[in-house]
């Protein structure tokens, strides 16, 4: 797999009082939640910091991210994801 798309497990840390979620839109998939730290939400940017991640790889399957939701009040980020297509 490229490497320029983001493993999910390899992206936030374990700890942290912020939960992540991850919704696969097909419903298909589940993956454990994981937790970061508020400042990790910096991984969520491009390395150039103009644009958000839009692509994000689970077990070296490339997904598309539809939606993040960040929720203030649960301390909870959500990821929404669809799997891309084989060209």
């Amino acid at each position: 797999m490229d490497s320029e798309y983001p493993e999910y497990l390899e992206l936030f840390s374990v700890v942290g009082p912020v939960v992540v979620k991850v919704r696969f839109l097909d419903g298909l998939r589940s993956v454990s939640d994981r937790a970061m730290f508020p400042n990790e939400i910096n991984k969520l940017l491009s390395p150039d910091g103009m644009h958000f991640v839009r692509h994000l790889t689970f077990d070296e399957h490339l997904y598309q991210i539809r939606q993040w939701d960040v929720n203030l009040e649960s301390h909870t980020v959500t990821i929404r994801v669809q799997r891309c297509e084989p060209d």
